[in-house]
């Protein structure tokens, strides 16, 4: 038996063996789809909130008003369900008259908000906890100075506060208070939290409600029907 015939040895064997290369880990595509709904959802409420909700706030504060009551209303919200795109007429149904709200349940001064894409029907604002995701990020975005200040140079030592107030002002705080014996640290458990209550806030308040709707349809008639809003309520309180 020649050379070239006979089996290779253990050591042999051992030798030839390529090492296993680390290979990167592919990400469970269930796990992508769970990641892109979160990124999608969130973007979808940020644009919400920064085109819809923020600017009619802010008006109202400039005009010296606490409180906001935003209605939005779903693309889909007119469209009668089991409807098609045109009408046995051959008319489109996109209703783009002007919607009204005849009356509000609780009497409030409502601002109504059309929205608008496939992105706004009622199918994803119905899901669940879409809408109190939108509340959440709508408080951090109008509480969000008063969350991150930034530190003030001249309070570098832990800031004190006299006992004997139990109501102080917003800007109180930079006020030199030089009595040790009416004074304790606000680094104390518990004392921040309480400073942070005292502070002005930003309630928000978000909820899927029926609401009685009304438009004009093609042929000149006034339409009346129920449908589910998102009805947004801000009160800047101090």
């Amino acid at each position: 038996m020649s050379k070239d015939t006979l089996l290779p040895s253990y050591e042999e064997s051992i030798g030839n063996i390529v090492p296993e290369q680390d290979f990167p880990v592919e990400t469970p595509k269930g796990q992508k789809i769970l990641d892109q709904l979160t990124v999608t959802r969130t973007q979808q409420i940020l644009s919400v909130i920064e085109e819809s909700i923020y600017p009619r706030v802010e008006h109202q504060a400039v005009c010296g008003i606490a409180k906001t009551t935003v209605a939005l209303i779903p693309s889909d919200a007119m469209v009668s369900q089991g409807e098609d795109t045109k009408s046995e007429f051959g008319f489109e149904n996109n209703q783009t008259g002007r919607i009204e709200l005849p009356s509000f349940p609780s009497g409030e001064d409502v601002q109504r908000v059309q929205l608008e894409g496939p992105m706004n029907r009622l199918e994803f604002w119905k899901q669940q906890g879409i809408v109190r995701e939108l509340e959440r990020l709508l408080h951090q975005r109008l509480n969000v100075s008063s969350q991150h200040q930034p530190p003030d140079p001249q309070l570098k030592a832990p800031e004190t506060r006299p006992l004997k107030h139990s109501k102080r002002g917003f800007f109180s705080r930079r006020s030199n208070n030089s009595s040790p014996q009416t004074t304790q640290p606000l680094d104390r458990p518990g004392v921040v939290a309480e400073e942070n209550e005292a502070q002005a806030q930003v309630h928000v308040h978000a909820n899927l409600e029926e609401l009685c709707l009304r438009t004009m349809s093609q042929f000149g008639l006034y339409e009346t029907m129920t449908r589910q809003c998102i009805v947004v309520r801000v009160n800047a309180r101090y």
